[in-house]
């Protein structure tokens, strides 16, 4: 019998109702349910008042709660410490059994050591979501605090069995900054399950009409954190010199995060700029179905699951070059450059403007980006790489 923990902080969290809340719902989509392994999720500073088990369909959840008074969230050893004395209880293996643990997060490097002395024989694989470091001015290593976030993944990453990239970009962080071996490194792209449409010119001005929007409007898409990071002010400003063009076009900002800096900062083209909040799945996929061009300008990502989704429904996009490279060598054309100014990440609003109008008038972009979505981000795919990995058979 196989058993594998998978970690994940608050399920409620802004992080996990995005890229990494879908990550984890694809790990439980193939794993539940499955003979001879034993599936769970343990949810770190969950919203529950006290430590609770929930049995699911085909696995179950171990919830530890939030504890409010301790600081250094979320690096503190004595949460972790405390999670292991109530955790432990409830490992209880065969002789004949293998336990796996799936670290999702930076954890304090104490609980692995936790994990390795009682279970000497576990396998401890951990995926990097975040990639911070290249964002980082050579100042910031000197300061204490990302000294000592420093040194704790160093040690984390020297005790895990594998360290799970999601992109070129990070392999080659985590062997040039962090010195982790080559053979150490497993690179698994995430994936997502085929719920993609592609409709015709009437049925998308139908979709359109009952969401009460115009039908002939030119409809840019932005998913996702509505924060700085993910370049929603150049978007924006961007938006506004495509209005010179197309007085027709309009602007859907679907996330949660500072919504009220960027309604100010919509003045004066409020009509023609919608702000949806967060959206469940069903209404989001209407909106990439009805959308003529997704923007993703983001600073950092990896894998991001927003950028699967509009490959998976044929949606021509425009990323950074901090995204492209999850997309062919024929599409990178659709990336803008990220700069560095003044100790600020910034892009140029008129090439974001130049590849947007592109990718509108790139009939051809649409069946090559799905393309892109099937050739790398299926959920089989991404479900045969963590069999593999996990060493299950079928």
């Amino acid at each position: 019998m196989k058993h594998i923990y998978i970690f994940c902080f608050g399920l409620n969290s802004s992080g996990m109702l995005y890229g990494i809340g879908a990550y984890i719902q694809q790990l439980i989509e193939f794993l539940k349910n499955r003979e001879g392994l034993s599936l769970n999720i343990v949810e770190l500073y969950s919203d529950e008042k006290e430590f609770c088990i929930k049995e699911n369909d085909g696995y179950r959840m171990l919830c530890f709660p939030q504890v409010t008074y301790l600081p250094d969230f979320p690096y503190n050893p004595v949460y972790y410490r405390n999670v292991w004395y109530i955790l432990q209880s409830f490992i209880v293996p065969e002789s004949s059994d293998q336990l796996i643990f799936h670290l999702n997060y930076n954890s304090d490097h104490l609980f692995i050591n936790f994990l390795k002395h009682k279970y000497p024989k576990c396998l401890i694989f951990y995926a990097v979501h975040y990639l911070t470091y290249p964002l980082f001015s050579d100042d910031i290593k000197h300061h204490e605090s990302y000294k000592k976030s420093h040194e704790n993944d160093k040690l984390i990453f020297s005790l895990a069995d594998k360290i799970i990239c999601l992109s070129d970009t990070t392999k080659e962080l985590m062997i040039k900054e962090y010195g982790v071996p080559d053979e150490k490194i497993q690179m698994i792209y995430n994936g997502l399950i085929d719920e993609g449409a592609l409709l015709t010119e009437q049925a998308k001005k139908d979709l359109r009409v009952r969401m009460l929007l115009d039908p002939d409007d030119f409809i840019l898409l932005f998913v996702g954190r509505v924060e700085a990071v993910k370049g929603v002010d150049f978007v924006i400003e961007g938006f506004r010199k495509i209005l010179d063009i197309y007085p027709n076009a309009r602007l859907i900002i679907a996330g949660n995060g500072t919504l009220h800096k960027y309604i100010v900062e919509a003045d004066g083209c409020w009509s023609r700029i919608t702000f949806t909040g967060h959206l469940k799945k069903e209404k989001l996929y209407d909106f990439y179905r009805i959308a003529d061009v997704g923007v993703i300008p983001y600073f950092k990502e990896q894998c991001s699951y927003v950028v699967i989704e509009m490959m998976m429904n044929s949606l021509p996009l425009v990323t950074t070059d901090e995204v492209f490279g999850m997309l062919e060598p024929v599409n990178t054309e659709y990336a803008v450059p990220v700069q560095r100014e003044e100790g600020k990440f910034c892009i140029s609003v008129d090439k974001l403007v130049d590849k947007i109008l592109k990718a509108f008038q790139a009939k051809q972009y649409q069946s090559d980006i799905r393309k892109n979505y099937e050739n790398r981000f299926t959920l089989s795919k991404m479900k045969n790489n963590y069999f593999n990995l996990y060493g299950i058979v079928g």
